[in-house]
Parts: C-alpha cells; sequence; structure tokens
C-alpha cells in the first residue's frame, strides 16, 4: 500500500508504473489535476483513491485496470459526463472509458447539466421540485452543498423525434460560504438558471455579482436564464 507519498502533491509522475505490485494507492487530498497513463501498468492495484483533486478527466486506460475494485473520485471537479458514468458504478465508468476508446461503439448521450444558482432561500428547491412535478414543502429546508438528481427531466429534442434530452439538475446552496467550492463545477456546456426574489431586490439577491462569477467561470458564451419566484 502506498499512501500520501513523496512525490509533489500536484501531479503523479510516470514513474510509478514501476511499482507493479502495488495493490492500494491512496493520493487522495492533494492538488493533483490529471492522472498519466501508465497507471494502467499497475496490473495488481485493487484500491486507488483519488478523491479531494482537481481531476477533470480520467485516462481512458484506468479501464485497463482488470483488478481494480474499488475507485474513488468524489471530491474532484469531473466533467459533467464523466461525473453521471462514475456516480452509477464501476461498471457504467469502463463502458463509458471504453466508448471512448472505441469510438465506433459509441452510444450518443442526450444528457445536460441543469444548474440551479442563487443565493439562499430564494426557491430553488422549490423551482425544481415544480418543474419535475413534484410537490414542494410549505417550509422547504434550505440546501447546503449541493443537491443532484440525476434524468431531473426529460424534454424533447427539436431536431430528432422521438429522442428525449435527459436534463441532470445540480442545485446548488447559495450561502456564500460554497461558492469558492461550487463555482469549480461549473462547465460552459450547462444551461443555468440564476433565480432571484423581486421582494428582497436585486441587490439583495446579489443578481449581478452571480452573473459575474458566472461569467468568470464560463465565458460569455455561458447559456443563463434569470427567473424570479415569489
Amino acid at each position: 500500500m502506498l499512501s500520501n507519498p513523496w512525490f509533489p502533491r500536484t501531479e503523479i509522475p510516470a514513474a510509478i508504473a514501476q511499482l507493479t505490485h502495488l495493490q492500494s494507492l491512496d493520493l487522495s487530498s492533494n492538488e493533483i489535476t490529471e492522472i498519466p497513463a501508465a497507471i494502467a501498468q499497475l496490473t495488481h492495484l485493487q484500491v486507488l483513491n483519488l478523491s479531494k483533486n482537481q481531476i477533470k478527466e480520467i485516462p481512458v486506460a484506468i479501464g485497463q485496470l482488470t483488478s481494480r475494485q474499488y475507485l474513488d473520485l468524489n471530491n474532484n471537479p469531473l466533467n459533467p459526463i464523466l461525473k453521471i458514468a462514475y456516480d452509477k458504478g464501476l461498471d457504467e465508468l469502463q463502458a463509458y472509458l471504453k466508448s471512448i476508446e472505441q469510438p465506433e461503439q459509441r452510444e450518443e448521450l442526450y444528457e445536460a447539466k441543469l444548474v440551479l444558482v442563487g443565493e439562499g432561500g430564494v426557491g430553488k428547491t422549490t423551482l425544481l421540485k415544480a418543474l419535475t412535478g413534484k410537490e414542494p414543502q410549505k417550509d422547504e429546508a434550505t440546501t447546503h452543498g449541493v443537491s443532484i438528481e440525476v434524468q431531473a427531466l426529460h424534454l424533447p429534442h427539436p431536431q430528432k423525434k422521438d429522442i428525449a434530452i435527459k436534463l441532470n439538475a445540480w442545485d446548488f446552496g447559495g450561502q456564500e460560504v460554497y461558492r469558492v467550492t461550487h463555482q469549480f463545477f461549473f462547465s460552459k456546456r450547462s444551461i443555468y438558471l440564476l433565480v432571484w426574489e423581486p421582494r428582497r431586490g436585486v441587490q439583495q439577491c446579489q443578481v449581478e455579482d452571480w452573473l459575474k462569477l458566472l461569467r468568470l467561470r464560463v465565458g460569455d458564451g455561458g447559456r443563463v436564464i434569470i427567473i424570479s419566484t415569489y
């Protein structure tokens, strides 16, 4: 077993592939952004903990680790499609990696990320329940952190008949303490619902600040819909 070893915590050296008999590798709670493809040479590796890093993508080669029994990628800013595959389990993740390696076997995935942002208590969770046909609670609890609902909405494809686009909803808590962390999960290929409450006013709901934050993270091409609640 190797746990938080001696090399710099921002990267994994390719030389790690020389540890061919390694069975457990714990690199959690670092600032690692990339995983070298050479890690696939650790053919005896059963446990790989990469949680709490800055990883967005993983190499296709990880799917070749046939001895792998446990892979932890939690608390990483994974790309949305990779995140969905990972959340569904190792078999789904391996199928996703295989589809990248063999494009001819790839299936089109009609899914998108729907992100609800705004100050705490403006009604983001209630709005999401209304959109998904669920009955909102009279005193809806404030969301802390983030609540993710896979395939929350199904919308008809605008061009392809009999095809539904599945929206995976990310309901972010609006408390200021979460904003530094949340922005790492913002991506260009998402739809944003910026929710505010007119009775509290534009300034108190910090609508302009939220727009600036989104523009900073996703650029001017971000798709943002501003919604007022009552």
